[in-house]
């Protein structure tokens, strides 16, 4: 939805002022989702939050860790809060 947003904003409408406020607001997270080796981790994970699941990684990845969890879900959050602003 907020990738659409962000397409719409800046392609079809030409409103790169709401561009940039949106990708401030995806800019922390996406350091959050490259940080790391838990790129894919973090993306279904964010996907999950967001009521998207995509189910575990498969082997030879491994799981996250809490603390990758817990950031993810944090910069989710402060994405969306920050979106709906």
């Amino acid at each position: 939805k907020e990738a659409v947003a962000f397409y719409e904003a800046c392609v079809l409408h030409g409103d790169f002022v709401t561009g940039r406020k949106m990708m401030s607001a995806f800019l922390p997270l996406m350091y959050c989702l490259e940080k790391g080796d838990k790129f894919l981790q973090s993306v279904k994970y964010a996907c999950e939050i967001m009521n998207r699941p995509g189910g575990p990684v498969r082997p030879p990845l491994l799981a996250m860790t809490d603390d990758v969890r817990s950031d993810v879900s944090q910069m989710v959050q402060a994405a969306k809060a920050a979106l709906n602003n």
